[in-house]
């Protein structure tokens, strides 16, 4: 019995060990976004009007996006910001603008967005505004 009570210790222990891991890469963010343009999502165009704030109920998608903004402000690295947001919304491609503000609550490193345009895919002459 004691054994097995050690055991589950142990199981615990690592368990609640790896999730306080994770929690340490997130980034916690106060953001309200604007999202304007149009995407294709298969082969159907459809409008982009979105907005998300974390405020909101379900805010995953917006933590995501959040993310990939404070990414690319703090690495600024030519093209991936375009990539990561077709993956975050799974559009095949799209043109569209963004607005808003994103705060990371830790190092308190706040991003203006006015007007951000971005195509994808780019061709040679695009590129953000």
């Amino acid at each position: 019995m004691k054994k097995l009570l050690m055991l589950f210790a142990l199981i615990c222990a690592v368990c609640t060990s790896s999730c306080s891991d994770k929690d340490k890469d997130k980034k916690d963010f106060v953001y309200d976004l604007t999202i304007k343009g149009n995407a294709v999502v298969l082969k159907d165009t459809i409008p982009v009007d979105f907005h998300f704030t974390n405020a909101d109920t379900d805010h995953s998608q917006g933590d995501k996006f959040a993310n990939v903004l404070y990414e690319n402000e703090k690495n600024l690295i030519a093209g991936w910001i375009e990539e990561e947001i077709k993956k975050v919304f799974g559009w095949v491609s799209y043109d569209i603008t963004i607005n808003g503000s994103l705060e990371e609550r830790i190092t308190k490193l706040e991003i203006k967005i006015d007007d951000w345009h971005f195509v994808y895919p780019k061709t040679k002459s695009e590129s953000r505004e």
